[in-house]
């Protein structure tokens, strides 16, 4: 296990973001600036997520969303998919502006998926106290976790850093693309 694993094995909340666009997200990624998106980045940079919240791991499985203990996740990756699919240059940059707005002082933000009913939600308590994030399915809560800001801005500063080196790893003229260059403010921001 990495020191990265190590230090992030006891937190509250992980969210990890994959870029796995289909085969033409793939190719006008690849081929930016030469080719434009259609119809935007935000679908041509699509992927997967997997969320932890609280101890336990969030999965599908015939399009009914669930939650296993992460001790059981390994064992049941065949049965539940725990790599959430959405649109993550719509979903990051969503992020992105849901923790500037705490950042900011609001009570409270969330950041929708872009093609999906589900949310993540922050909730700020007293000052001082942990900041609760919660997901959402169709509406409904179906899971909370107390995180301190300190966590809570670096776990989510992690995520969205990965998820540019992916992108830049496959095309470094995304650097000066517009949702990227706004991704990069918002990487900044929380700093």
């Amino acid at each position: 296990m990495s020191s990265e694993q190590n230090e992030r094995k006891g937190l509250n909340f992980r969210i990890e973001l994959k870029l796995h666009p289909a085969e033409e997200g793939m190719r006008e990624l690849k081929n930016w600036p030469a080719n434009e998106f259609s119809p935007d980045f935000a679908v041509a940079a699509s992927g997967v997520m997997r969320i932890e919240l609280a101890g336990q791991m969030i999965g599908s499985r015939e399009n009914q969303i669930m939650l296993v203990e992460t001790r059981l996740a390994q064992r049941l990756q065949e049965d539940i998919n725990f790599w959430l699919p959405d649109y993550l240059g719509g979903f990051s940059t969503n992020l992105g502006r849901a923790v500037q707005k705490l950042k900011d002082g609001a009570d409270q933000s969330r950041a929708a998926f872009i093609d999906e009913p589900m949310a993540l939600v922050f909730r700020r308590q007293a000052a001082g106290s942990p900041i609760l994030v919660g997901f959402e399915s169709n509406g409904k809560g179906l899971r909370m976790a107390e995180v301190s800001e300190t966590e809570l801005y670096a776990e989510i500063k992690r995520a969205l850093e990965s998820f540019r080196r992916q992108l830049l790893d496959l095309n470094p003229e995304l650097a000066r693309q517009s949702d990227v260059l706004e991704l990069n403010q918002q990487i900044q921001g929380i700093s």
